[in-house]
C-alpha cells in the first residue's frame, strides 16, 4: 500500500484541473515574456530630490552668525529709533506741561489780583455805606495839606454826606473860613476842595485810580 501511494501517475491519469493550467506556447497571442530585468521603480523620487536641494542650500555657521548679527543690529536700530521718538514725545509733553503751568500761574495771579480788586471795591463801598463818618478824617487830611498854602474855599461833598460834615466839622470849617457844599457830582465817601489857587480831588474814584496805578492796573471804581 505504501509503494502504490508514492508511485508516479501515468500521463493519462493527470487530473483535468492541473492540465487546464498548462497552455501551449503556440496558442498564446499578444503576451510578452517576463524577464527579471523588468522591475519598475516604485514610488516618487521628488521628495528625495527636494531634500537633497534643501540640504545643498542650508546656511553655514558663519552665515547663520551673520544673519543673527544683522537681526540684532536691526533690532537695536529699531529700538533706538523708538526710544528716541519716545524721548522726543516726552520732552514735548513736559514742555507743554511747563508752559501750561506757567500760563496757569499767570492766569491765577491775574485772577487773584482781580478778586482782590473786586473785594477791595466791595469793602470800600460797604464801609462807606455802613460808616459814612469815615469821610470826616478824609476831609481833615485834605484840609491839613493845603491849610497854610491856600486861601479858604469850598468843600464839596455828596448831599447825603453833608449833614455829617456839618455836624462833625461845621465849627472847624467856619473858623478856618471853609464853606461846605452839597455836590451830586461827588460820590459818597469822597470830597473835593476848591480854592483860588486850584483844587484837591479827594473823591473815591480818584483815590481808587491812584491805588490801581500802583498795582499797574486800570480797574475803574465804577463798573
Amino acid at each position: 500500500m505504501a509503494s502504490s501511494e508514492h508511485a508516479p501517475l501515468a500521463p493519462d491519469r493527470i487530473p483535468d484541473r492541473a492540465s487546464a493550467r498548462v497552455i501551449a506556447a503556440d496558442r498564446v497571442v499578444g503576451v510578452q515574456p517576463w524577464t527579471i530585468g523588468g522591475f519598475d521603480v516604485v514610488g516618487n523620487t521628488r521628495p528625495v530630490e527636494e531634500k537633497r536641494i534643501r540640504a545643498e542650500h542650508l546656511p553655514t555657521v558663519d552665515e547663520v552668525s551673520a544673519m543673527e548679527s544683522a537681526a540684532r543690529e536691526e533690532g537695536y536700530r529699531a529700538g533706538l529709533a523708538e526710544a528716541r521718538e519716545g524721548t522726543e514725545r516726552l520732552a514735548t509733553l513736559l514742555n507743554g506741561i511747563g508752559e501750561s503751568v506757567a500760563r496757569m500761574e499767570r492766569e491765577m495771579a491775574g485772577t487773584l489780583v482781580e478778586l482782590a480788586v473786586d473785594l477791595a471795591r466791595q469793602v470800600v463801598r460797604e464801609s462807606i455805606a455802613v460808616r459814612p463818618e469815615l469821610l470826616v478824617p478824609l476831609v481833615n487830611d485834605a484840609l491839613s495839606g493845603i491849610a497854610r498854602t491856600a486861601d479858604p474855599g469850598a468843600v464839596h461833598v455828596n448831599p447825603a454826606d453833608l449833614p455829617i460834615v456839618v455836624e462833625r466839622l461845621g465849627d472847624a470849617l467856619a473858623h478856618a473860613g471853609w464853606r461846605p457844599f452839597a455836590d451830586e457830582q461827588v460820590e459818597r465817601g469822597g470830597c473835593r476842595l476848591e480854592f483860588a489857587g486850584g483844587q484837591v480831588d479827594a473823591t473815591v474814584a480818584t483815590r481808587w485810580a491812584r491805588v490801581m496805578a500802583q498795582l499797574e492796573r486800570t480797574d475803574a471804581w465804577l463798573e
